[in-house]
């Protein structure tokens, strides 16, 4: 019976315990998205998430993403 309760207790503070790092990481980037907005931030040096995310996804839509991937690859097989 004590091994039940054990495990149910874990399995809650596992699950708890991905909640808190969720959280986190969602807070994280919240507040650099509205300290980026408000000016807080240099938006030349730390563009917003919501930006940063737009640019990915176009970046995957026209291929250079995989090119600049590509290109860097390369350069790191081959020594720089």
């Amino acid at each position: 019976m004590k091994t039940e309760k054990t495990s149910a207790r874990s399995a809650s503070g596992a699950w708890l315990a991905r909640c808190r790092g969720f959280a986190a990481i969602a807070l994280f980037f919240a507040i650099w998205e509205l300290f980026s907005r408000f000016g807080t931030l240099n938006i030349n040096m730390f563009p917003p998430p919501s930006w940063v995310f737009v640019e990915l996804v176009e970046m995957i839509r026209s291929g250079m993403l995989f090119e600049d991937i590509a290109a860097s690859l390369q350069r790191v097989f081959l020594g720089f």
